[in-house]
């Protein structure tokens, strides 16, 4: 039997489940439904999906949106397709499936492509809150010198105060607003989504410990790193320098 592809659930939460999905080349499902709803990212490769009268081919990294129940073929192309889905538990995702109709999908700007490949490369720890940055992307353009809301000033200073303290789904909660909702929310305030910020402040808080003379191994905890070589992959993928060359270009 020849095989369809690989499936790896990458999250799991009580609101969906992540999962990073290959299809092999020139696979066809057969129209079908999906009991849960479901957001999918093409990442590489092409796909055509057909709702009804309505097809989509699709060959650049694009979004689409296909409510529970919705009935849908789809093919890939002849050299596969790699896609970053989310199916939802029902209730999951308020608001999320109202940015477009089934078999529609949108290409993804940059800054959310920028945010997924961090998201898949980062690993396990902070993939919950990075994936839902993800989902709250809605491709708007940071809305600098407005005044902030009281309730999202304060989250920022929580998550710059304590990074590695930061939990986003308790700050959320504390504001009194969805996950989803304070995303939105910071991005569109700050240019930032918030996990990224968080991880900004702990390199920059690592690189301060650093340039105070402390040994490597003794900035990194102090910054709430788990250890040297997890503040190392922070600040290179911050500046592009690794922690001894910071110091050597600063003394």
């Amino acid at each position: 039997m020849k095989q369809e592809g690989r499936d790896r659930t990458l999250c799991e939460t009580a609101a969906f489940t992540a999962r990073l999905v290959h299809y092999a080349p020139n696979v066809r499902h057969a129209e079908h439904e999906h009991k849960r709803a479901q957001i999918s990212f093409l990442l590489l490769g092409d796909t055509l999906e057909v709702v009804g009268q309505r097809e989509a081919d699709v060959s650049v990294p694009a979004s689409g949106i296909k409510p529970a129940g919705i009935r849908h073929a789809a093919a890939f192309g002849k050299n596969g397709a790699l896609m970053l889905a989310f199916d939802f538990a029902e209730g999951g995702a308020p608001d999320l499936f109202n940015r477009g109709e089934p078999c529609h999908w949108r290409a993804l700007p940059q800054s959310l492509l920028g945010l997924i490949r961090t998201a898949l490369r980062d690993g396990a720890g902070s993939r919950e809150d990075m994936f839902w940055d993800v989902l709250s992307h809605d491709g708007q353009s940071h809305r600098s010198g407005r005044a902030v809301p009281a309730w999202l000033q304060r989250a920022r200073e929580r998550i710059a105060d304590a990074p590695e303290g930061a939990c986003l789904g308790e700050l959320a909660a504390d504001a009194g607003v969805h996950r989803v909702h304070l995303s939105r929310a910071f991005q569109r305030q700050f240019g930032v989504a918030p996990s990224l910020y968080r991880q900004r402040c702990m390199a920059a808080r690592g690189l301060s410990h650093l340039l105070a003379r402390e040994g490597l191994a003794d900035a990194a905890a102090a910054a709430g790193f788990a250890d040297q070589s997890h503040m190392t992959r922070a600040l290179r993928k911050q500046t592009g320098l690794n922690p001894a060359a910071l110091r050597n270009l600063l003394g």
